[in-house]
């Protein structure tokens, strides 16, 4: 049976193509938590996060820069390490598709 792409776009109601993560665990244990979109630029001293840090969830409007890899400012490596060994499960408890 051909089922053609328009006819299922017809089910689809909603697509985002923005996200980022929130938090990450290891084996359902210790919950590190990734950059905080929209909470953390405002905590003095900054906190120590476990994913790459990014300034909002928004659409890269230069696709030649290098921003489009990691988002506007995404390419600052995380300040914290999650301790993982070979055969650990790594969960991603949280992801966020909606704006902050």
């Amino acid at each position: 049976m051909f089922i053609s792409a328009i006819s299922l776009l017809g089910f689809i109601t909603s697509a985002s193509a923005h996200g980022y993560l929130k938090s990450i665990s290891v084996n359902g244990g210790a919950n590190y938590l990734a950059w905080q979109v929209g909470q953390d630029d405002y905590l003095t001293p900054e906190p120590v996060r476990y994913a790459r840090r990014i300034k909002d969830n928004g659409p890269v409007p230069d696709f030649t820069s290098k921003d489009i890899t990691c988002n506007v400012g995404g390419n600052l490596p995380a300040k914290g390490v999650i301790p993982v060994m070979p055969g650990d499960k790594v969960y991603v408890l949280s992801f966020s598709c909606s704006p902050p």
